[in-house]
């Protein structure tokens, strides 16, 4: 076999084994075409970029490469082949991210059907009794070195709907005992699998979860997936409880997707990963994207983030703090403030006042509007 066929191959071979270990996807759960569709648009997905990644390095004529391979004949023959992989490739990923989505606007197959939230926490004193069991304040500086902040709620600091204590339960061993109690005396197994993806940072979450929730009562399992699987479940309502790290941090109606139940026409909502149909936050998911005045808006968004603390929902940890690293000379990265009163000229109202202020989150990235740099 010529040097470049082997190259190629070899490096075919070689995107493979790194994108297997680095999170192997648990085979034996895949069923369904929906299934295969989230792993192997992840290893096509791999694969065109690795393959365009070494077609770019190819272009610039690196002599090292040029004499290894024997030749820039050589080198332009393993370039040409390596564009045409990535062709393909790119074409087999899009099919599998489009295909089944025409087959069944076509008839051809059924979408996942997606059943109630699974047990024990479609029971709110099971969800009530797993935000009780974790010591949060412990855990983030053990775990993160106290850098994040612990959160209460679906909004950080900042955001309209906060709540300084939205009454989200805080830690309480005895009383998540109790709750635990409660729930197995009514006939129940108060078990459940914990789902999260294998770096030592998500492990380190999952086995302090599982250790919390012991001392509660609770019999806990632990599951390392891929990403993928972990999406592919979360969409599918397959889990019973996974670490996801979710919900931009900006104008609370960017969670409307995410929050919302029964869509029109009575589907359900596909990325309520929580699985909740809540017709209280149905409703003040809609006054907040309707409503005009602003203090009616955040009174609805403060009440969504009271129901999201009684229901729990969702068992917060921390938000998730983001950083953009700036040359001394780079300015305006958030953008600009909005326009004040007067549109036509500059003033306090639009350098001061802080209402018009840009966010300084990060959770959907910045605006590039107002970037600038100093001349040089």
């Amino acid at each position: 076999m010529k040097l470049s066929k082997q190259v190629f191959w070899g490096y075919l071979v070689f995107l493979s084994a790194a994108w297997w270990i680095a999170g192997r996807a648990d085979w034996g759960s895949l069923d369904g075409i929906f299934a295969w569709r989230a792993v192997l648009s992840q290893y096509t997905g791999v694969i065109g970029i690795g393959v365009m990644s070494l077609a770019m390095l190819l272009t610039v004529r690196p002599t090292f490469l040029e004499r290894r391979l024997g030749g820039l004949d050589k080198m332009y023959r393993l370039h040409k082949w390596l564009g045409i992989a990535a062709l393909v490739i790119a074409i087999i990923h899009w099919l599998w991210s489009k295909g089944p989505k025409w087959a069944v606007g076509w008839g051809v197959l059924e979408r996942p059907v997606r059943g109630p939230r699974p047990q024990p926490f479609d029971d709110v004193r099971v969800r009530r009794a797993l935000a009780m069991a974790l010591n949060r304040p412990s855990m983030n500086p053990r775990l993160n070195g106290g850098v994040p902040t612990v959160a209460d709620g679906p909004f950080a600091k900042g955001v309209v709907g906060y709540l300084d204590d939205p009454g989200f339960p805080s830690f309480d061993l005895a009383g998540a005992k109790k709750l635990v109690a409660e729930y197995e005396a009514d006939g129940h197994e108060a078990r459940f699998v914990l789902s999260n993806t294998p770096d030592p940072a998500s492990v380190r979450i999952m086995e302090s979860v599982k250790q919390q929730a012991e001392a509660a009562g609770f019999r806990v399992e632990l599951k390392r997936e891929t990403q993928a699987a972990q999406i592919n479940d979360a969409i599918g309502r397959t889990y019973q409880a996974t670490v996801f790290r979710n919900y931009p941090g900006d104008d609370p109606d960017a969670n409307y997707v995410w929050w919302y139940g029964t869509l029109d026409g009575g589907a359900s909502n596909l990325v309520n990963f929580s699985g909740f149909d809540d017709a209280d936050i149905n409703r003040l998911l809609d006054l907040g994207r309707t409503e005009a005045d602003p203090a009616a808006r955040k009174a609805a968004y403060e009440d969504i983030n009271r129901r999201f603390a009684d229901q729990a929902y969702s068992t917060w940890l921390w938000t998730a703090p983001w950083a953009i690293a700036l040359g001394a000379d780079v300015h305006g990265v958030f953008g600009p403030p909005l326009p004040g009163d007067d549109l036509t000229e500059p003033g306090p109202a639009s350098t001061d006042d802080p209402d018009l202020q840009p966010n300084t989150g990060l959770a959907t990235g910045h605006s590039l509007l107002g970037l600038w740099t100093e001349a040089r």
